[in-house]
């Protein structure tokens, strides 16, 4: 039971960190966190497929969504909570290279947990392959917005 507890504990405590790593509620600002340039270049070893992706938004509904929201917003249940305010997911998406993201996941910062030794490597990349992600759904979301306001106008 002690072990639960403890297991409970540290799920808690990084969830509620996971996001608060120098972000803001709109993904830029000036308080932006820089991976090192060795980190950036750093090549994904996961090929993006459709499993990996799966794998990596399994992931992060699991692990990061109290903190970044179910679509990667900043806009959790505990975002409220964390100052600074976990980062816009959606705005990085597609903006930073994978290894950037994987070694702010890795090593976290401030209230971010260093994911390292909870998730696996393997984990890390899947989740990035999910993260880079985020930016399409924004597009789609966009493109859907034009043609229903086509339709609405009888254009």
């Amino acid at each position: 039971m002690k072990q639960i507890h403890t297991a409970i504990i540290i799920f808690c405590t990084a969830s509620l960190s996971f996001a608060g790593a120098g972000g803001s509620k709109h993904g830029h600002d000036n308080t932006h966190w820089d991976a090192p340039a060795f980190a950036k270049a750093q090549s994904n070893p996961i090929t993006y497929t459709q499993s990996s992706r799966q794998q990596g938004e399994d992931i992060f509904i699991k692990n990061c969504a109290s903190c970044h929201g179910v679509t990667g917003l900043g806009d959790g249940p505990l975002s409220s909570t964390i100052k600074p305010r976990p980062t816009d997911l959606r705005a990085m998406s597609g903006k930073h290279k994978d290894g950037d993201f994987a070694w702010k996941i890795s090593t976290g910062k401030g209230t971010m947990p260093a994911w390292k030794g909870i998730l696996k490597r393997s984990e890390i990349w899947h989740l990035v392959n999910y993260i880079q992600t985020l930016s399409l759904s924004v597009k789609v979301t966009q493109k859907k917005t034009k043609h229903e306001r086509a339709q609405t106008h009888g254009h």
